[in-house]
């Protein structure tokens, strides 16, 4: 019987991914009160179940004082007594060190394995016993992002939807690619579609929709867009989707549309317009995808305004890391000029609210090359 033991952090990813990668006939958790509170087990366990493990193999944690060698030591020993013909592999990444220092002392008497994943790795470094030491192990397993935010104990409330949201922006691509290629030339019917439609985008209903094209862009924008014409003017009965889309959405479906490509390459797993929570808060961000078991997002605004609507953003990418306690790489991509000075750079105070947040801001000529952009930044990270 094999056994592997992990040591319960703030962090699951690399408990998950050894539990994983070793395919243990059973699983110890060595965790403490304040993990308990947090219920890290339980989302350890939840993702675990995600990927097909067998839970039932994930034993009763083991709960011990964090600070305390004598006390993790003899809570250790006394659950492996039952146990003493298996053989074991350990898991020291997480936990406290006292934790890490308690579980080798205890467990290198069993002829345990023990290894670490380094952070930012996918890698299962061994640093005993000496024979085996520095050996490394590729992990092959990749989290969803559904996956990895079950891991922190989020919840993704519209996780039926995420398909047909998927399968919406790549039907509407050949709208989108227009929108973003001619967008100097559109904004103008844009912005009039957004200051008309904003206050119709939670009806339920949809609305009935008439406007006039100007130019020849224009009006090819609402051909592509199904509009039906009428005499000068164009009329289509709009639903609720189709709203957000045309006052801003069609920027989200831009960028996911272009990253597509990389699936299955660089980025593992990539949803759009997905909702997720945590106790009372919740958020709902544009694009979201991980890569190499890393988690990126990326939040969009179009068009222009006068106060910032991107330092908005920023604090609502801050959330993630605040309010869920995740460290992601993010992106704000913007086709708004009010992000910029007059000499043509980002303003400053945006600049350094990004920076904060460990944001990279998008602007608006540099959109169209957003999959390069993005390639290298995970090329950068993983």
């Amino acid at each position: 019987m094999h056994i592997h033991v992990c040591l319960v952090s703030e962090q699951p990813i690399p408990n998950i991914l050894s539990i994983l990668h070793h395919k243990p006939d059973g699983v110890f958790l060595i965790s403490t009160e304040e993990m308990e509170k947090r219920r890290m087990v339980e989302n350890i366990v939840e993702t675990l179940s995600l990927k097909n493990f067998d839970t039932s193999r994930v034993f009763e944690p083991v709960i011990v004082k964090e600070d305390s060698i004598t006390d993790c030591k003899m809570k250790i020993e006394e659950r492996l007594r039952d146990f003493e013909d298996a053989t074991f592999s350990v898991n020291i990444t997480g936990g406290t060190k006292v934790m890490a220092i308690s579980a080798f002392e205890v467990l290198k008497d069993y002829a345990a394995t023990v290894g670490y994943i380094p952070r930012g790795k996918n890698d299962y470094i061994i640093v005993f016993p000496k024979k085996k030491i520095n050996t490394s192990e590729k992990i092959d397993i990749r989290l969803s992002v559904t996956e990895y935010l079950t891991a922190y104990g989020l919840k993704v409330e519209n996780v039926q939807k995420l398909s047909e949201k998927r399968n919406t922006a790549l039907a509407r691509k050949e709208l989108t690619s227009f929108i973003m290629k001619n967008y100097s030339e559109l904004i103008p019917l844009l912005e009039k579609i957004s200051q008309q439609l904003r206050e119709h985008r939670h009806n339920k209903k949809g609305y009935n929709y008439e406007i006039t094209p100007n130019n020849p862009f224009e009006r090819r924008m609402l051909e592509l867009a199904q509009f039906e014409e009428k005499g000068s003017a164009f009329i289509k009965h709009l639903s609720r989707e189709e709203i957000e889309y045309l006052t801003g959405g069609w920027l989200e479906e831009y960028c996911f549309n272009e990253l597509m490509p990389l699936e299955g390459l660089l980025i593992d797993d990539m949803v759009i317009g997905i909702t997720i929570s945590k106790g009372t808060i919740r958020n709902e961000f544009d694009v979201m995808f991980t890569s190499e078991n890393a988690l990126f997002t990326i939040e969009c605004k179009s068009l222009s305004s006068q106060h910032d609507p991107e330092v908005d953003i920023l604090y609502k990418i801050s959330a993630l890391q605040k309010n869920f306690g995740l460290r992601v790489g993010s992106f704000l991509v913007t086709t708004s000029p009010h992000v910029l000075g007059n000499d043509g750079q980002i303003k400053a105070h945006i600049k350094s609210r990004a920076d904060d947040y460990k944001t990279e801001i998008i602007i608006k000529d540099d959109v169209p090359r957003i999959r390069e952009i993005i390639e290298s930044k995970i090329k950068g990270v993983s």
